[in-house]
C-alpha cells in the first residue's frame, strides 16, 4: 500500500464503527486485494391532490451504495440527496474485524456473543473474543472486554443517566454431539469504582456479577432425547457493603470470583425439555421457570419471575398427506407469591394439513390465547371491609381465538399454462370478561378471500381476479369492507420488459359512516444489461366518504426511477 494511502485507510478504520467486518486470514494473496461494488440510483416523483395541504408536488431523490473488499474486509457507505433533505453516512457506528485461520475465528472492537438465555446473551462490548473449534465434538469461547462506558450524567434529572465503567470477561465450554453432550458457562463482571468522582458513590453504588450456567444432553435408544439447564446469577448490588459469610446458593461457594456481601442478591433458572422421535409421530414437554428480578451483566434485559409448561406434538399418515400439529401450554408469573397481581396464560394451537391429491391443499388452523389475571387478596384484605366485599371483580379474563382454512387447487396444468384457485376465511375473536361478564371491547374479525390465477408460460402473460370481504362485529361498533381486485401483468423481450396493471375497488359500511374507495395502478420496468434497470408508475387513488356530508378525495402519484449496479 503507498504511504499517502496509509493515512486515508487509518482514518476509515477511525471512522467506521456495529458493522462486521469479517476476514479469512488463509485467503490473503489468493484473491484480489480491492474489490469496489455497489449502485447508484435516481427517482423522481410527482404528486396531485385536490386536498389541502398536501404534500410536495415534484421530489427527487438520489441515492448510491459503495462497499469496499479490502483483503476480505467489508466496508460499506452510502449516500442519499434530495430536494427534502441529504445525508452521507457509515452505516455503522461501531467496529469491528472478524479474522479466522483454520478451526479459530477472533472477534475484535465492538463485538457480542451469546452463550445461553441466562448469562452472556447479546450484550456490547469493546474487547475481543474467540471462537474455537478444534474438532468435531469442542466448542469453545473466551471473552473480555468494556461492558459500559463512565458516564456523568445530572443528578437532577429524573433520567439520571450516570454509570460506572464496567468491565467482564467469561468462557463457554462444551464437548459432545447432536447424541449428548455437557456444556459450561462462567462469566464475571465488575463496576469499576475509581471511574467516577467519590462523591457520586452516594447517588449510585458500584455491581458486581457473577452468573454460571451448567448444560446436558444425553439421547436414548436413539428416540428418546433429554435435555437440562440450570443457571444461577449472583449480583452484589453495592461493592461497599459489608460481607457474608452465608452460604445460601452454590455461587456463593467461589469467594475467589465473588466475594459475597449483604447486598448480594442470588437468581436460579431452569429449563427442561424430553422429546421422543418415531417414524410417523414426535411428541415433546418442556419446562422453563425463572426467578424473580433474574438479572446478569450479559443481557440487557429478561423475562423473569415465570414458569412456561408445553406440550407440542406431531403425527402424519396415508404416506405424508395428512400432517397434525399440536401445541398446548400454560405460562404463569409470579410462582412465589409476591406480586400485587397474578396471572396465567393458556396456549393452544392445532394445525390440520391435508393434501388428498397433487391438485388440492386444505391447511385448517385454530389456536387459543386466554390470559387469566387474578388479584393477589393478600394486598387487599385489608382495605376490605367484609371477606365478601368486590370478590368478584378480582378475576380477568383475556380471550384470543383464531380460526384459518387456507385451500388451493390446480384446476389445470401444462407446458404451456396453469389455472388456479384458492379461497381463504379467516375468523378471530377477542373477548374481555370479567366477573363473568363480557365486556364493550369485545370484537370479532372475519375476513374472506376467494380468487382465480390464469398464467400462459411462454408469453408471459398473468391474470388473476380476486374478491375480498372483511367484517369487523364490535360490541359498540362495527364495519363491512368488501370488494374486487384485477391485476394483469405482460412481460416482453425475454422478459426484459415487465408491464402490469391492477384494479381494486372496495365498499365501506358501518355505523354512522359509508364510502368506497378505488385504486388503480400502472407499473413499468425495462432492463438492459446486467447493469442497468429503468422503471415508472402511476396511481391513482380515490375515496368518498358519507357521514353528515359528503366528501371525495383524489390523489395521483406518478414515478420515475433509474438504477445502475457495479
Amino acid at each position: 500500500m503507498p504511504h499517502r494511502l496509509v493515512p486515508l485507510f487509518l482514518a476509515v478504520l477511525t471512522l467506521s464503527s456495529g458493522h462486521s467486518i469479517a476476514q479469512n486470514l488463509e485467503s490473503i494473496g489468493n484473491e484480489k486485494p480491492v474489490k469496489i461494488s455497489g449502485g447508484l440510483s435516481a427517482n423522481q416523483i410527482f404528486y396531485a391532490s385536490n386536498q389541502k395541504n398536501a404534500r410536495e408536488p415534484y421530489n427527487y431523490y438520489l441515492g448510491g451504495q459503495i462497499a469496499l473488499d479490502i483483503y476480505g474486509m467489508h466496508l460499506p457507505f452510502s449516500f442519499t440527496y434530495s430536494n427534502q433533505q441529504s445525508n452521507f453516512r457509515q452505516p455503522f457506528n461501531q467496529f469491528s474485524i472478524h479474522p479466522s485461520y483454520k478451526w479459530l475465528t477472533g472477534h475484535f472492537g465492538y463485538t457480542s456473543s451469546t452463550y445461553s438465555n441466562y448469562t452472556v446473551n447479546g450484550h456490547i462490548m469493546l474487547g475481543g473474543s474467540l471462537d474455537l473449534t478444534p474438532g468435531e465434538n469442542w466448542d469453545i469461547g473466551i471473552t473480555a472486554g468494556r461492558l459500559q462506558q463512565a458516564v456523568l450524567g445530572d443528578s437532577l434529572s429524573e433520567t439520571n443517566s450516570t454509570a460506572y465503567q464496567r468491565y467482564g470477561y467469561g468462557f463457554k465450554v462444551k464437548y459432545g454431539s447432536q447424541t449428548g453432550f455437557i456444556g459450561l458457562i462462567l462469566f464475571r463482571s465488575k463496576d469499576d469504582i475509581n471511574s467516577l468522582p467519590a462523591e457520586v458513590i452516594e447517588e449510585l453504588s458500584p455491581e458486581e456479577n457473577l452468573a454460571a450456567s451448567i448444560s446436558l444432553s444425553k439421547q436414548f435408544l436413539k428416540k428418546l432425547l433429554v435435555q437440562l439447564e440450570y443457571s444461577g446469577s449472583a449480583l452484589t448490588r453495592n461493592l461497599y457493603a459489608e460481607k457474608s459469610t452465608q452460604k445460601e446458593h452454590p455461587l456463593a461457594f467461589l469467594p475467589w470470583l465473588l466475594q459475597p456481601r449483604t447486598s448480594t442478591e442470588y437468581y436460579n433458572a431452569y429449563n427442561a425439555a424430553v422429546s421422543y422421535q418415531a417414524r410417523t409421530y414426535n411428541i415433546g414437554l418442556r419446562f422453563e421457570q425463572v426467578g424473580a428480578d433474574y438479572r446478569t451483566h450479559g443481557s440487557y434485559f429478561f423475562n423473569n419471575n415465570f414458569y412456561n409448561l408445553t406440550l407440542n406434538s406431531s403425527f402424519s399418515a396415508l404416506a405424508g398427506r395428512v400432517k397434525i400439529l399440536l401445541n398446548i401450554g400454560v405460562q404463569e408469573d409470579d410462582p412465589q407469591n409476591l406480586k400485587l397481581s397474578r396471572s396465567s396464560r393458556f396456549v393452544g394451537s392445532v394445525n390440520l394439513g391435508v393434501n388428498p391429491s397433487e391438485k388440492l391443499n386444505l391447511n385448517l388452523g385454530y389456536s387459543n390465547f386466554t390470559t387469566f389475571t387474578n388479584i393477589n387478596r393478600r394486598f387487599l384484605d385489608a382495605s376490605f371491609l367484609t371477606p365478601y366485599d368486590r370478590i368478584d371483580t378480582l378475576n380477568y379474563y383475556q380471550v384470543s381465538q383464531n380460526l384459518t382454512l387456507n385451500t388451493n387447487y390446480v384446476i389445470a396444468k401444462s407446458q404451456r399454462s396453469s389455472q388456479t384457485a384458492m379461497a381463504n376465511i379467516n375468523i378471530m375473536e377477542t373477548r374481555d370478561v370479567q366477573a363473568e361478564i363480557s365486556q364493550p371491547t369485545s370484537s370479532v374479525f372475519i375476513t374472506i378471500n376467494a380468487g382465480y390465477t390464469l398464467s400462459l408460460l411462454q408469453s408471459g402473460l398473468n391474470l388473476s381476479a380476486m374478491l375480498n370481504w372483511q367484517k369487523d362485529s364490535n360490541v359498540l361498533t362495527g364495519t363491512n369492507v368488501i370488494g374486487p381486485t384485477l391485476a394483469l401483468s405482460k412481460s416482453y423481450f425475454d422478459r426484459k420488459l415487465l408491464a402490469a396493471m391492477a384494479l381494486s375497488y372496495n365498499k365501506v359500511s358501518g355505523v354512522g359512516l359509508t364510502g368506497s374507495s378505488l385504486n388503480g395502478r400502472l407499473t413499468g420496468s425495462y432492463r438492459l444489461g446486467e447493469s442497468h434497470r429503468f422503471q415508472a408508475s402511476i396511481i391513482g387513488v380515490q375515496r368518498s366518504r358519507n357521514s353528515e356530508t359528503q366528501t371525495v378525495t383524489q390523489d395521483l402519484t406518478a414515478t420515475l426511477g433509474y438504477n445502475y449496479s457495479f
